[in-house]
């Protein structure tokens, strides 16, 4: 059976690392538009459209670090290095997927700068063995090559963090400065002197909040209801420099071009910043493939978050709305490829689609937007450890991932970003060791080196 997936970031690669363990069963290529490994955590210091005429998929700023500790987003089955911090900054991250692939011996499956031009169905196929056209597009000497090849099923790992979201504000045309996205920002260093308002409650918001500070003239952080970090309890607790400030959710911009609350306070910036996440996108599925997207961020017909039900030979690994689920597909892939191996009867498409609807009317009743349809932060009672282990249960399998100790991290983690998210980046979350752990030392010309095989 020939498996197509698409995108080498973090889900790319855990799937082919389970596909790569039963060679018997499978066959895979992954089809990567950029020049590495890595996804959005591969840094580029440019922003908009690149050189292929397509949105650079980088969103990482130079200063980030993690915003979850390494505990959190382990990988199982090959744990992360000594590092003298728990949040780590991209190049650590860009390393560790190095390390991984060459450790699998993954590198020599991975297509990079192939876009995906297009997926669709092969005519006349039963919907449970539907197989599918991949059509990419690759640039070599010079030359450009369009190549079409049928496989099996498709893992789509891409398409989550590349469309900029841009929240509602009324009268924003009267705004009269400069509005960007959290994705095109990289260094401080133009904001200097300048008035910047972001849009967001979410760890990018106070993250480049605090990395603007030193040298923006004032640095406005303007919350959600929700306010899941308590920022603004912070800022009254006088965690923040004096000249960043956090303010109710944006109300409207006024005729003169002020930036009102919703507390009915209002500034005058030279910017205004949206942290307001992305659009989900997968431009690269045929109107044929029968995937449709919501609210910008709900895609149908899914089971289970990403199995398609009209054909489900088609997974979306990792859609999930949550900053916890960087390891998200070492519980979907395992029952991926269960499906496939037909170990596991699915219901039908008529079941699969009322069971989702009904998750979805519960999650609008007790007051999730709808673009939270795929959301695991914040949801209340819908839970992303609950979800990981329905799924080993409707595959009869175990999750790798140790989601007890997780779980726990995570609520450490939340009170300590709400009690000051200054500050909460210099605790460690280390944890006793269990056995023989490989240890690893960051080489960057070695990154380098490898990212760029192709």
């Amino acid at each position: 059976m020939k498996i197509a997936i698409i995108g080498s970031g973090a889900s790319g690669l855990i799937a082919a690392k389970h596909l790569s363990e039963q060679k018997d069963l499978f066959e895979f290529e992954i089809f990567e538009r950029g020049n590495s490994i890595g996804g959005v955590w591969a840094y580029n210091e440019r922003t908009g459209l690149g050189e292929d005429g397509y949105p650079i998929h980088s969103v990482m700023y130079k200063s980030v670090k993690t915003n979850l500790p390494k505990e959190i987003m382990m990988f199982p089955d090959f744990p992360w290095p000594k590092t003298d911090s728990s949040f780590l900054r991209y190049d650590q991250i860009m390393q560790f997927f190095v390390d991984y692939a060459t450790h699998f011996d993954l590198l020599r499956y991975i297509s990079l700068n192939t876009t995906v031009v297009s997926v669709r169905p092969v005519p006349g196929c039963h919907a449970t063995k539907q197989q599918w056209i991949v059509q990419t597009r690759k640039s070599y000497m010079g030359k450009e090559f369009i190549i079409d090849k049928v496989f099996d099923a498709v893992f789509v790992c891409a398409g989550v963090y590349t469309d900029p979201f841009h929240a509602s504000v009324t009268k924003l045309d009267n705004f009269a400065g400069h509005i960007t996205h959290s994705r095109d920002y990289r260094t401080p260093g133009k904001y200097a002197g300048k008035r910047v308002t972001i849009l967001g409650s979410g760890p990018s918001s106070f993250d480049i909040a605090l990395d603007l500070q030193p040298v923006a003239t004032e640095v406005v952080v303007s919350v959600s209801k929700t306010d899941l970090f308590k920022l603004k309890q912070q800022y009254a607790n006088g965690v923040f420099p004096s000249n960043l400030k956090v303010v109710d959710w944006i109300d409207h911009v006024d005729d003169d071009g002020w930036l009102v609350f919703g507390d009915g306070s209002k500034v005058m910036s030279d910017v205004l910043m949206f942290c307001t996440g992305y659009k989900i996108s997968f431009p690269f599925l045929d109107a044929s493939c029968g995937v449709t997207i919501e609210n910008e961020r709900h895609v149908q017909p899914l089971y289970k978050h990403m199995i398609h039900t009209q054909r489900p030979t088609m997974f979306f690994i990792n859609i999930l709305r949550s900053p916890i689920s960087f390891n998200t597909a070492y519980a979907q892939v395992p029952v991926a490829m269960k499906i496939l191996a037909g170990a596991v009867k699915l219901p039908s498409a008529e079941e699969m689609e009322t069971e989702s609807e009904i998750e979805y009317q519960n999650r609008l009743a007790v007051g999730i937007p709808g673009f939270k349809a795929h959301g695991f932060l914040g949801c209340g009672d819908f839970s992303l450890f609950s979800y990981y282990r329905d799924l080993a249960t409707m595959a009869g399998t175990t999750v790798s991932l140790p989601l007890d100790m997780m779980e726990t991290l995570l609520q450490k983690l939340i009170h300590n970003i709400s009690k000051n998210c200054a500050t909460h980046k210099n605790i460690s979350y280390e944890q006793p060791e269990r056995g023989q752990r490989l240890v690893r030392k960051y080489s960057r010309p070695r990154v380098q080196r490898l990212l760029s095989n192709s």
